[in-house]
């Protein structure tokens, strides 16, 4: 901006005829001028920087959490819980279908459990993990319980394909059954 300023100012006397008083490379010294330089020099400090990578942002994120908080003791222990509930009961459908729900109403209300973890953080942790975001909330509470929701889903469509072959394998028995006494 300061050269293109200079550039018109010379242009302008050109036209004009006059002779400025100011010599070009006084213009160069102002202060405005002091301030774009140091601009520039802080973009080109920040496009010379390697960004940071994901494990580095990982490893942030743990180090900035306080993991014996008895707020996180709790959130991994219920996770255990339907870990644990996920494996035992995997071919009980009715429960997995329900525990299935539960999931999906506990990652529902995540926001409103957000809301109120920002409102009364003091009394369940030590920091305050409640962004009004929710993104600590995201990470940390929903991830693991839509992972266990999405390895119920494909334990159902397992056991749906498996009661389909079946099923299918009975009704070929049951034909040429029917086909041979025919005969």
């Amino acid at each position: 901006p300061g050269d293109v300023e200079r550039q018109r100012g010379l242009e302008r006397c050109a036209k004009s005829g006059e002779r400025s008083s100011e010599k070009p490379e006084e213009w160069m010294g102002t202060p405005v001028d002091g301030a774009h330089e140091a601009i520039r020099d802080e973009l080109r400090r920040h496009q010379t920087e390697q960004p940071s990578s994901l494990t580095q942002d990982l490893l942030g994120f743990y180090h900035a959490v306080t993991w014996s908080d008895n707020l996180l003791l709790a959130i991994a222990a219920h996770h255990i819980t339907v870990w644990t509930l996920l494996m035992l009961t995997r071919r009980v459908t009715f429960f997995q279908i329900a525990l299935f729900l539960y999931l999906l109403l506990v990652v529902y209300s995540a926001e409103t459990l957000n809301r109120l973890g920002r409102e009364h953080w003091r009394l369940v942790a030590t920091q305050d993990y409640f962004d009004p975001h929710g993104l600590f909330m995201a990470v940390v509470f929903c991830a693991p319980l839509l992972a266990a929701a999405f390895a119920i889903l494909i334990n159902t469509l397992f056991t749906t394909s498996s009661l389909l072959i079946q099923v299918k394998k009975l009704q070929f028995k049951s034909e040429a059954a029917a086909r041979k006494k025919a005969k």
